[in-house]
């Protein structure tokens, strides 16, 4: 008796799975889906603008002061935090437009009105970091008459690279320049 319960078991299973694979189908016509978008699954980009008034200024006491900027981005989750990176890049307003990785310092000089024929370096820098929904950019200056925020608008572009970017290492790319990490990458502009 126990052998025939078992057997008609057996073939109603063997039935149901039958039935189940033969209503099986790939969509309309067993057409394959769109093109999903170009790029990498595995990077995010995201541009903002800094305008000069949205720096706020913090107090490092003897050395002088810092302008940071916090952004909230949900792309900066928990697994980007502890598997991930952020590669930040920035272009202003201000210079030659191009787009250069962060940290950065720019160094540049001008005559010195108080002698003609001296010159007067001054330097700044733009530093980012991350932690989780924040990217945070930080600027820094040297100037003879004060410090002062940037007086032009700043465009951030941060890449969320989700899991470790081991493969870059295989590959060889220098992420500090933005055209190659753009064509590894596959993000857009």
């Amino acid at each position: 008796m126990k052998m025939i319960y078992t057997n008609k078991i057996v073939i109603a299973l063997m039935a149901a799975l039958a039935l189940g694979l033969s209503s099986c189908h790939l969509g309309n016509d067993n057409q394959v889906g769109p093109q999903g978008p170009a790029g990498n699954a595995n990077v995010q980009s995201l541009t903002y603008s800094i305008k000069p008034s949205e720096w706020t200024k913090r107090d490092l006491g003897t050395m002088g002061y810092v302008w940071d900027h916090k952004y909230t981005s949900y792309l900066v989750n928990q697994d980007i935090v502890n598997y991930g990176a952020v590669i930040f890049y920035m272009k202003d307003t201000g210079g030659d437009n191009a787009w250069s990785a962060l940290p950065s310092t720019f160094v540049f000089s001008v005559r010195d009105s108080a002698d003609p024929g001296g010159l007067i370096t001054y330097h700044e820098s733009y530093d980012a970091w991350y932690s989780l929904n924040q990217l945070q950019v930080t600027y820094r200056n040297q100037f003879r008459d004060g410090q002062y925020p940037p007086n032009y608008v700043v465009t951030i572009k941060a890449l969320v690279i989700a899991d470790s970017p081991y493969y870059l290492n295989m590959q060889s790319v220098n992420l500090k320049n933005y055209e190659e990490a753009k064509r590894v990458l596959g993000f857009g502009d």
